[in-house]
């Protein structure tokens, strides 16, 4: 179940990624059968040593790895030196020494590993990561199946034959909304039957209503957001109410009326909010904002996984990519390598089937894409569809369904016009638990204003200063 619901969310972040061009149950681990390294989705085979653990680092044969990247490879045994050459890149360094030399083009750059290429048995090993990550490519592990992961994004691009011509187009269309600022307006409406036999009418109903409002434009945005609810009333009239302590009263009177602001700079990497609801609960100074540090949060992923994941860039990217294949190649080399059956080989072959012109279906004026997928029980389908006129575009919509016999049922619909109207409409259903329909709408106009870049008054809280409170 682990690795279909890897799939099933690779879905849903493909679908939101893509589109975000234009807006801002386990099972049990398999036990350990030696270690194994995978490049580019295919399994290496080692004749001479396998693949062994020491201090931390997975070591092979420095030959066979480096020429499955396509490196030729010059080993000097007087002086003890390896050297490979891929390209215009060449990797040098002595056995039994911690400084590697990394000349690309022009440049050269010497660098310091903490696990130095080592010989045993007549055989020279080094490190998968450091060999690896020397020819740019990304190395992660997947602890379940004990297998070191290393994607060559260039070279699975560059084997790639499929076309992105309709995705470019979506492109261009997105652009115009945030190459210029942009106002935006919008609201939303969430309806949600909480459903319990121990309670009367087998439940309560609890209505949220929301509002935004703010500004964008490449660099960044600027939003408030507003949201009302029932929830005191609902709890109050289902008797539940009764036995909760003054505490949680409080807390609950404080989401029944939330208001937060959000600051995002995609120059410095940083995000704020104020939300006089968090302030109170985190016992800050009214006026108080929370700050947010993209690259810390980078950081945070890249210590759990072993891959950097360069937020503000891939951000930015969503902005400023010139075509779908430089933002689709920032993506597969983002990709936290955790599980060997997900990696940039698999990702790739899942865009392809959205979002390649092999995967749209011209019809009358519109592209339509359909992607069904059957996983452990779960059926989902995404269909996309591009309307253009000529070889303008005009607007789209992405159409999503799950459902899973007496376990989920949801749907959801996205669409975007040529004015910069959103719309998005969302059911969810999960048997004796809850039932939700959510529905809103977001308008984008032109305007010359544009977002702060960081609070203009009141007291900044790093987030990562709360955790040595």
């Amino acid at each position: 179940m682990r690795k279909a619901m890897k799939k099933i969310l690779a879905v849903a972040v493909a679908v939101t990624l893509a589109l975000s061009l234009t807006m801002l149950g386990a099972s049990a681990a398999a036990e350990p059968k030696g270690i194994s390294v995978q490049l580019n989705g295919q399994a290496l085979t080692f004749t001479d040593v396998s693949p062994f653990a020491e201090n931390g680092r997975t070591y092979v044969p420095f030959r066979a790895l480096f020429e499955a990247l396509g490196a030729s490879v010059d080993y000097d045994a007087d002086t003890m030196t390896v050297t490979a050459v891929r390209g215009d890149t060449t990797v040098s360094f002595v056995i039994g020494q911690s400084e590697v030399t990394v000349k690309t083009g022009d440049t050269t750059e010497t660098i310091t590993i903490d696990a130095p290429a080592i010989a045993r048995n007549n055989r020279t090993l080094v490190p998968v990561r450091f060999a690896a990550q020397a020819f740019g490519c990304n190395v992660g592990w997947d602890q379940d199946d004990q297998t070191v992961i290393v994607d060559d994004v260039d070279t699975i691009l560059a084997a790639n034959t499929a076309a992105y011509t309709v995705m470019d187009k979506y492109l261009a269309f997105s652009k115009q909304f945030n190459a210029v600022p942009h106002a935006v307006s919008g609201s939303m409406t969430i309806d949600m039957k909480l459903l319990s036999e121990e309670l009367e009418n087998g439940g309560i109903t609890v209505t949220i209503n929301g509002s935004m409002e703010g500004l964008l434009d490449q660099t960044g945005g600027e939003l408030s957001i507003t949201a009302t609810s029932n929830l005191l009333e609902a709890l109050s009239q289902s008797g539940d109410l009764q036995n909760v302590d003054t505490e949680t009263l409080a807390l609950l009177s404080l989401l029944n009326n939330v208001q937060a602001d959000f600051i995002v700079n995609l120059e410095t990497g940083m995000m704020y909010i104020r939300s006089e609801t968090i302030n109170q609960m985190l016992g800050l100074a009214e006026g108080s904002w929370l700050s947010f540090n993209f690259d810390d949060l980078s950081q945070e992923v890249q210590a759990e996984s072993g891959v950097q994941v360069p937020l503000t860039s891939l951000m930015n990217l969503s902005a400023s990519a010139e075509s779908f294949q430089e933002y689709l190649s920032a993506i597969l080399k983002a990709i936290p390598l955790t599980d060997k059956d997900n990696t940039a080989v698999t990702v790739l072959a899942l865009y392809n089937a959205m979002y390649s012109d092999q995967a749209f279906v011209k019809t009358g004026d519109s592209y339509v894409s359909a992607l069904k997928q059957s996983m452990e029980g779960m059926d989902m389908t995404v269909t996309t569809t591009f309307n253009l006129t000529g070889d303008t575009f005009t607007g789209y919509s992405v159409a999503m369904s799950m459902e899973q016999e007496g376990t989920l049922s949801m749907s959801m619909t996205a669409a975007m016009d040529a004015t910069g109207k959103v719309t998005l409409d969302m059911t969810m259903s999960v048997p004796d638990s809850l039932e939700m329909t959510m529905n809103g709408t977001l308008q984008y106009s032109a305007t010359t204003q544009t977002p702060a870049e960081a609070p203009a008054e009141g007291t900044v809280v790093p987030f990562e200063s709360l955790s040595t409170t």
